[in-house]
């Protein structure tokens, strides 16, 4: 019911001339309190699906020629500059470590390509030159540098708190 609810909100909101992301989380807000005991187990796979989804649709619209020496950088250079800035911050400003850190800073550098893909592939029907193009290139990259960069993080910190070597925890799991 929940997710019926977030496409129902979403409408609304989309009716309203609002975000429909703005009603999905209205949905979800509204509704924690009756799957809160639900959602508590299902959190990492509906955050691995929506991920997945969102990244392969964004795939989906990559081509081998768009890769190349402007869209390569321009998916790659401003989150490892986002995730650098957190990560600064949160070690100088809340001494964090380097692990803490790094995972903080890249999976809040990843957190906005979830609502900018979906609302990339409304301008495509719009046919605006090449800026959509580039766009729907360089995002799912920097998406995946991002959610890269954590997992490597996340091992890190998981190897420190196991105390196996990072390389397992990294690879394997």
């Amino acid at each position: 019911h929940t997710l019926f609810g977030g496409w129902v909100m979403g409408r609304v909101a989309d009716a309203a001339r609002l975000p429909p992301v703005l009603g999905f989380i209205v949905a979800g807000f509204c509704s924690r309190p009756i799957t809160d005991s639900i959602t508590a187990s299902a959190a990492p796979y509906i955050q691995t699906l929506a991920f997945l989804v969102v990244l392969v649709r964004a795939g989906l619209e990559i081509e081998l020629t768009d890769l190349n020496r402007v869209t390569v950088p321009l998916g790659l250079l401003p989150v490892l500059a986002d995730g650098s800035a957190i990560m600064a911050t949160a070690m100088y400003s809340l001494g964090f470590s380097l692990t803490e850190a790094g995972a903080l800073a890249f999976i809040l550098a990843s957190l906005g390509d979830g609502l900018v893909i979906p609302l990339m592939l409304e301008l495509k029907p719009l046919r605006l030159g090449p800026m959509p193009r580039l766009m729907f290139t360089a995002a799912p990259l920097e998406a995946c540098t991002a959610l890269f960069t954590f997992g490597v993080f996340e091992g890190f910190a998981a190897a420190g708190a196991n105390d196996q070597p990072a390389w397992s925890v990294i690879l394997l799991g």
